[in-house]
């Protein structure tokens, strides 16, 4: 969760969360609440049956509505030993902007899809939980884009040979986004760390593979793109590269990365740049 100095209700991340209630429990019950604030998460018609005893409890079926779409699932809270949650839900029709801004206070893909996740983590403070949780997950979006970099704008920029973009770095830019009609991702999660080795998106004119990790306790992501031109785009400069792969890094900061295009991969084609006759909008 977001910390406490993030816009909106905050939580003090490293406080101690005490499950002592759980002790001695013994309960049953079907429980349905219409509307739910949990500090900047709004949950609406959740549904579940609940089971504690043991110092367990389980949440099983959990349904909600949540970020335009529909969560379903179940949730488990261990503190026999040491505290664990277990978390097994299926999100359908939501949308990843918000649940990344609110989970994670960035918000670096945007679309609506669904999010099918099996986690677990230590329950004893949610810098735990971050830097513990182990598990996988399964991303699938349609109709949305990547904020921060204009990808196909910067490949044109690259044939064009402008000194900004080829051999440096471009820094993220919330005003500039790559536009995708398609997404997705198996992403596997370790000690805080997530692992992605499929990678794929449809842009239009491009198609994007890649694999990387983002270490979510130390906000860091190191990820590597490999984007295809497929040509098609009437820009001249675009279409030139059709059928050249381009890597391309996004480093740094998770909240503000840097990405950087391997020019170095493509000598051939940038030898004898051309003049872009079509505006580009």
């Amino acid at each position: 969760l977001p910390s406490s100095g993030d816009k909106g209700p905050g939580v003090d991340t490293a406080h101690k969360l005490n499950f002592d209630w759980l002790h001695g429990l013994d309960a049953r019950a079907d429980v349905k609440l219409g509307e739910l604030d949990l500090g900047r998460f709004r949950v609406f018609n959740l549904q579940t049956h609940m089971e504690a005893g043991g110092r367990k409890l389980q949440l099983e079926p959990l349904s909600a509505d949540i970020y335009g779409g529909r969560l379903s699932g179940k949730l488990t809270l261990d503190d026999t030993k040491n505290p664990r949650i277990v978390l097994r839900q299926s999100l359908k029709g939501m949308e990843i902007a918000a649940l990344l801004s609110d989970t994670l206070g960035v918000d670096p893909l945007s679309g609506r899809g669904t999010v099918d996740l099996d986690v677990s983590a230590p329950a004893t403070s949610v810098d735990a939980m971050r830097g513990g949780l182990t598990g996988d997950a399964q991303l699938t979006l349609a109709r949305g884009y990547i904020t921060g970099v204009d990808l196909g704008d910067a490949l044109r920029g690259l044939r064009l040979g402008l000194a900004e973009i080829v051999g440096g770095a471009m820094p993220h830019d919330n005003k500039r986004r790559t536009q995708f009609s398609n997404m997705s991702a198996h992403i596997a999660f370790k000690d805080g760390v997530a692992e992605s080795h499929d990678l794929n998106f449809r842009a239009p004119f491009l198609e994007l593979g890649g694999d990387g990790h983002v270490d979510l306790p130390h906000n860091r992501v190191d990820t590597v793109l490999r984007a295809t031109v497929l040509g098609g785009s009437g820009v001249a400069a675009l279409d030139a590269l059709k059928g050249v792969i381009v890597p391309i890094e996004i480093t740094g900061s998770l909240t503000s990365p840097h990405y950087h295009i391997d020019a170095h991969a493509i000598p051939e084609r940038l030898s004898e740049p051309q003049r872009d006759t079509k505006a580009h909008g």
